[in-house]
């Protein structure tokens, strides 16, 4: 099917945007999952210590603490998954060289636009399961964070 010229350039830059906004999401995404990172292992460092310190009766053998470092954990490894296992499809120079400098240019944008497309889509599921990962790992350190309360309730008392 045949493209108006006009409207070939007009898309073009759109698609090329698609990927900044993909970038812009995952950074997003990345920074709110480091922030949990931080903050849950901050927790499991400190609270525990302190407890223990403070409250003799805080054993660390205690069922609620031990499923709370369980769940923390499971939620860390989540977290990292998240951050080091999906990534986004973007153009590779390469490929953009060997396949396609010989295109007219109309041609090679038709292309892009193509491949920006099929990435976008591909993007968006990566971006969808990045963040479903960041909310089950926020669910695991909810949990975590509910069990350690116990803990501590159970030892204050």
């Amino acid at each position: 099917m045949e493209r108006n010229q006009e409207t070939v350039g007009l898309v073009y830059p759109i698609a090329l945007a698609s990927y900044e906004w993909a970038q812009k999401k995952n950074e997003s995404l990345d920074a709110r999952i480091q922030t949990l990172l931080v903050f849950a292992v901050s927790i499991v460092l400190v609270v525990p210590t302190q407890i223990h310190v403070n409250l003799s009766a805080a054993k660390f053998s205690s069922g609620f603490f031990v499923f709370s470092m369980l769940s923390f954990a499971i939620g860390v490894g989540m977290g990292i998954a998240a951050r080091m296992l999906i990534h986004l499809r973007q153009l590779h120079p390469d490929l953009l060289y060997n396949h396609y400098c010989d295109l007219s240019p109309e041609d090679f944008k038709r292309e892009i636009i193509k491949i920006a497309g099929s990435h976008l889509q591909d993007n968006r599921k990566y971006l969808r399961k990045k963040k479903d990962l960041g909310l089950y790992m926020l669910s695991f350190f909810s949990l975590g964070g509910g069990l350690l309360l116990i803990w501590v309730i159970k030892a204050a008392s």
